[in-house]
Formats: C-alpha cells, sequence, structure tokens
C-alpha cells in the first residue's frame, strides 16, 4: 500500500476514535436507572403496538364473520320468500 493511502486511514481511524469517545461519554452521562427505563418504555411501545394489531385482527374477523352471518340470513328469507310464493300458486 502507499504511505498516502496508509496516512488516508490512519487519519480516519483516529477521526473515529474521537467520534467514539465522544458517544461513550455521552451514553456515561445518562443515568444507568434513566437508560434502563427507556428500554422498558421501548418494550412497552412494542407490546402495546402489537396488542392493538392483534385487537383489530380480531375485529376484523368478528366484522366478517357478522357480515357473512347476516348475508346468510337474507339468503334464506329469500330462498324462504320465493319457495313460500311458489307452494301458494300451485
Amino acid at each position: 500500500m502507499s504511505d498516502e493511502l496508509l496516512e488516508s486511514i490512519s487519519v480516519q481511524l483516529m477521526e473515529m476514535s474521537k467520534r467514539m469517545g465522544s458517544l461513550e461519554a455521552r451514553m456515561e452521562s445518562v443515568p444507568h436507572d434513566e437508560h434502563n427505563e427507556h428500554h422498558d418504555y421501548i418494550k412497552e411501545a412494542i407490546e402495546k403496538t402489537k396488542e392493538e394489531k392483534e385487537f383489530y385482527r380480531q375485529l376484523r374477523i368478528k366484522l366478517a364473520t357478522t357480515g357473512l352471518i347476516g348475508a346468510l340470513g337474507v339468503l334464506c328469507t329469500v330462498v324462504w320468500y320465493a319457495a313460500t310464493k311458489f307452494i301458494s300458486q300451485t
């Protein structure tokens, strides 16, 4: 490798090291209890979202079932009406 390439890589590594140090300092400034509370909040938010999705999925199933039963009821009523009219005419 050329000296220029090695120098460029070295400079990039030094800059990355400085940024990592800065990030570590910021992370250390947050109390561990507060950090854990943030994680717990995120886990609860994810769980709530999953529960909401399941609730709406169940709601759609119930709505579809109710619609199907209603359509069957209407169909049976039409068939019954047609059958009674046909029988009464003969």
